[in-house]
């Protein structure tokens, strides 16, 4: 019985160490941490953007490749003058 707590109590006492070291290591590093998080987010965002934009550049960006080519792309409105 004396044995079974004692190793309840080391594993126990492993994990809390473990946490403690793992909080810590967040903490010290948690500028690199975010500036990384950002970096990734700011790739991604700008790997999505010719793909959510494809007609605002003037055509420079190509058309989908499921859009057939014989298919009229609508167009683009004239602005309205505000009047002030």
């Amino acid at each position: 019985m004396r044995f079974a707590l004692d190793a309840m109590a080391t594993i126990a006492f492993a994990g809390i160490v473990a946490i403690t070291g793992a909080v810590g290591y967040v903490y010290v590093n948690q500028d690199s941490i975010v500036e990384q998080v950002k970096e990734a987010a700011m790739a991604e965002v700008q790997g999505m953007i010719p793909d959510l934009l494809p007609g605002l550049l003037g055509g420079s960006v190509d058309a989908p490749v499921d859009v057939p080519v014989d298919v009229p792309m609508p167009e683009v409105a004239t602005p309205v003058a505000l009047p002030f």
